[in-house]
């Protein structure tokens, strides 16, 4: 039963993450069930909360798609690294969870070499991935101000790939993980998680962390083969590796063979592996629903869009905070634009489509209409300056006609239009 402890952990974050995704996208076709939560991936992934740490800091806001409770579980989860380490790796991670099933499979079929294809000089050099994709992740969603690692991201392929709104590179990154998986023990955890390399910083200082008992081990290295990280613990006196997710499959009470020689402690206390679930349910849940107490825990945006501050357009709603979850309907209200106008300007079969509806809208088009259409659309219609970056904005055919024959527009905004005008 000890050893499946972690096993029916990882079972129920796995279902549970599962659940949440379902109810997320039959609560936008307005079918949820009521006793699950209907909250999007991006709030409840720990990894939105470092993302999104620089445009925090820079501008008080967060980036598109995420929500309060993003930050809340990036803190909870940082906490509890605090205490045992990298657990949440170890015990809820559902695609670590996936590896180790598939992991499964592959020890079946190869064995004792299952998990040694890789050799240490190759694997010390593969480790170095996370940090390189860390670093380019942050640069990018810094300099975009976007959640530049979704369209790559496995673990969001892994439990929207149904959805339809899922990048290609995300869903072929995730099959190839799971092939990798049938010939090494968590290959995405070892050689390219970003998060992990973030939590694993925790294992330097740790509250509670795996120590070996040197006067009772007789060295039979089962707690190094049985590392699913490749870490060599036999001769360490305590594992504080980065790489270590205190999965604790290591430990005396599963692995080795003396009592008592490797345990997970602080000072003379030590937890139990049985105990491990107990705890991290402990911290992760009774986080949330204190922080719920507080009104803290949000999952979706206030369906009111923020406002200019700008003394010239002041009290007006800002076009550039339109999202995708609007309805056309609720963007006519909200910025005074005509219906009729939407319906014509983005051949609309019904007023209350939403804004993320255009993907499939235009599909076929060889130009990208979306969400920034409709924000360059709005400002125009209302005459309000807006800052189109780097990326260019196109406009369905129809919208650019409307603005021209109705709106004061200046010539560089004409000859713009002129030029970025689709189907």
């Amino acid at each position: 039963m000890k050893k499946k402890t972690r096993l029916f952990t990882q079972g129920f974050f796995f279902v549970l993450i599962a659940l949440i995704a379902v109810n997320h996208g039959l609560s936008e076709k307005g079918i949820a069930l009521s006793f699950i939560p209907t909250a999007s991936l991006h709030a409840i992934c720990p990894f939105g909360g470092v993302e999104t740490l620089y445009t925090l800091l820079a501008s008080g806001k967060l980036l598109p798609k995420l929500h309060e409770s993003t930050l809340i579980i990036t803190g909870l989860i940082l906490i509890i690294s605090l205490l045992f380490g990298k657990a949440f790796c170890g015990w809820i991670c559902p695609l670590g969870t996936v590896q180790e099933w598939i992991g499964k499979v592959g020890r079946k079929l190869f064995k004792t070499r299952y998990n040694s294809f890789i050799s240490p000089k190759i694997h010390k050099f593969l480790s170095f991935g996370p940090y390189i994709i860390l670093l380019l992740t942050l640069y990018a969603t810094a300099t975009t101000a976007k959640l530049a690692f979704l369209d790559f991201d496995p673990y969001h392929a892994l439990f929207s790939f149904w959805t339809g709104e899922v990048a290609l590179y995300s869903i072929i990154i995730l099959v190839l993980i799971l092939l990798a998986s049938l010939v090494i023990e968590r290959p995405w955890c070892k050689y390219l998680c970003p998060l992990g390399i973030v939590l694993g910083i925790t294992n330097k200082f740790r509250l509670f962390t795996i120590k070996r008992n040197d006067s009772t081990c007789i060295s039979c290295k089962l707690c190094d083969k049985k590392c699913p990280m490749n870490l060599t613990i036999s001769d360490s006196t305590k594992v504080s590796s980065t790489e270590c997710i205190s999965c604790m499959e290591c430990t005396s009470e599963n692995t080795c063979t003396m009592q008592n020689t490797l345990v997970m402690k602080s000072g003379k206390s030590h937890i139990k592996n049985k105990f491990m679930p107990l705890l991290i349910i402990l911290f992760l849940f009774g986080g949330i629903q204190l922080s719920k107490s507080f009104s803290l825990w949000k999952t979706e945006r206030s369906a009111e869009p923020a406002k200019i501050t700008s003394s010239d357009y002041t009290e007006k709603y800002d076009p550039a905070d339109i999202r995708g979850s609007y309805s056309f309907k609720e963007i006519s209200s909200l910025y005074n634009v005509k219906e009729e106008d939407l319906i014509t300007s983005f051949k609309l079969s019904d007023i209350n489509l939403k804004v993320k509806d255009l993907e499939t809208l235009y599909s076929d088009s060889e130009i990208e209409i979306g969400t920034k259409s409709v924000r360059y659309f709005v400002a125009l219609y209302n005459e309000i300056p807006f800052d189109k970056g780097e990326e260019e904005v196109f406009l369905p055919s129809s919208a650019v006609d409307l603005l021209l024959s109705t709106k004061n527009l200046n010539p560089e905004e004409i000859d713009y239009l002129k030029a970025h005008e689709g189907n």
